[in-house]
């Protein structure tokens, strides 16, 4: 499985070697610092952008949840206002879990590349 935070770690290790070595920034050891910060960035960019599609779709799950918890609790209340007040929050979250699901399915499925 992909782990974009070790990746952004690793860069960050590199950098900050290169702020220790700044007496020597032309040697070749500073060039391979640099190159491996930038590398294991945009390493970390892509395994971040194909975790992004199930990431959404989890949330969207979580927040359909939420909507019905929601539903559930509205159930039970007598107040108009208190009912009012769930219903839109409900919603809300239906609203939300609509989104990310649109979001997620226009995505490349986990483990594509584009370009």
């Amino acid at each position: 499985m992909p782990n974009p935070t070790a990746y952004r770690e690793i860069a960050r290790y590199c950098r900050r070697l290169l702020k220790e070595r700044t007496g020597d920034a032309g040697s070749e050891l500073s060039a391979q610092l640099q190159q491996w910060a930038v590398e294991c960035d945009n390493r970390a960019d892509r395994d971040l952008g194909r975790s992004l599609p199930s990431a959404r779709l989890e949330r969207a799950r979580r927040y359909r949840m939420r909507a019905e918890e929601y539903r559930a609790v509205l159930d039970q209340l007598s107040s108009p206002a208190a009912r009012a007040s769930y219903e839109h929050l409900a919603q809300s979250y239906e609203a939300m879990a609509t989104q990310l699901e649109n979001l997620g399915i226009g995505s490349p499925a986990s483990g594509e590349q584009t370009g």
